[in-house]
């Protein structure tokens, strides 16, 4: 990260320049490393003040140091947390300065998904999930779980969309699970083809987990897009996935890495067309009043 931040150095000088040259009054920087060290940086030379958002991975593991997370939160003006646990956390972290820490979770417009009709029946259990091919999001455990489900016998249909470095490996995952057949790696689609899946779908999934490094997700944009689509939730009780989906009520959270119990939900609402309504509906109310843009600006 170091090293990075020193490339960075030319880059906020410049920056720093036309700030003062447009009487910039204020700066924020939407990652807590790269950005927000550019901020800092820009602070020091000409005093102009600045925030940052937090996300997950950015302070977590990709900063690399609490004491330099400590430095830009003390001279931040304030540090906008997307969940109440990366709040907790940073308040954690930054004791000095846990009163400028304040959650303002990511919006989104829920009017802009079609809806889709999760308790549809006659056909197989559409799944979709969605997010970077990488160890933390997960999806070699809902292979696993869906697995299980072939080995039951119930009909499914898994779209994961989405590309990334663990690629091959889940494609070669899911052949060996005997399920490749029944599982579409779609790759990267825009916006309107994802809004297409989703509406398409009975449920989405997603198995996320704390990778060998330590990162994770916080709170997956995703899943509060596919509650604004009015799909059911199956994701694991991780960071502020919780404070996303209420279990029972818009999901059902599974500890990560548990496949038998993301296989059991699967199940569940593969055999209940009437629970996947009713958790969908419950979703899509939550997403508007928690998530919806004007809610969280």
């Amino acid at each position: 990260f170091f090293v990075g931040a020193l490339g960075i150095f030319p880059k906020a000088v410049r920056f720093a320049r036309e700030m003062e040259a447009r009487n910039i009054e204020h700066v924020h920087a939407h990652f807590a490393n790269h950005p927000a060290v550019a901020a800092l940086i820009i602070h020091r030379l000409i005093g102009v003040p600045f925030s940052f958002t937090a996300h997950a991975q950015d302070f977590m593991v990709d900063l690399g140091s609490d004491d330099l997370l400590r430095e830009l939160a003390r001279e931040a003006t304030f540090v906008a947390a997307v969940s109440d646990f990366s709040a907790s956390l940073l308040r954690e972290k930054c004791p000095e300065s846990a009163d400028k820490v304040v959650r303002v979770y990511n919006g989104l417009d829920p009017g802009a998904f079609p809806k889709a009709d999760p308790g549809a029946v006659g056909q197989p259990l559409k799944i979709v999930s969605i997010g970077r091919l990488i160890e933390f999001k997960g999806f070699q455990h809902l292979l696993g779980a869906c697995g299980q489900l072939g080995g039951r016998g119930i009909p499914f249909q898994l779209t994961i969309i989405g590309e990334g470095d663990w690629q091959d490996r889940l494609s070669s995952l899911a052949a060996d699970l005997g399920i490749d057949d029944k599982v579409r790696f779609a790759g990267v689609l825009g916006g309107d083809a994802i809004k297409d899946v989703l509406a398409d779908s009975h449920v989405f999934a997603l198995a996320s987990i704390t990778d060998s490094k330590g990162a994770s997700d916080i709170l997956p944009t995703v899943i509060a897009e596919a509650m604004a689509a009015g799909l059911p939730v199956v994701s694991t009780r991780l960071a502020g996935i919780p404070e996303m989906v209420e279990h029972g009520e818009t999901g059902i959270l599974c500890d990560p890495g548990d496949e038998a119990a993301m296989a059991d939900a699967l199940a569940l609402l593969a055999a209940e067309p009437s629970t996947r309504e009713r958790l969908g509906a419950a979703g899509g109310e939550l997403a508007r009043e928690r998530f919806a843009t004007e809610v969280t600006a």
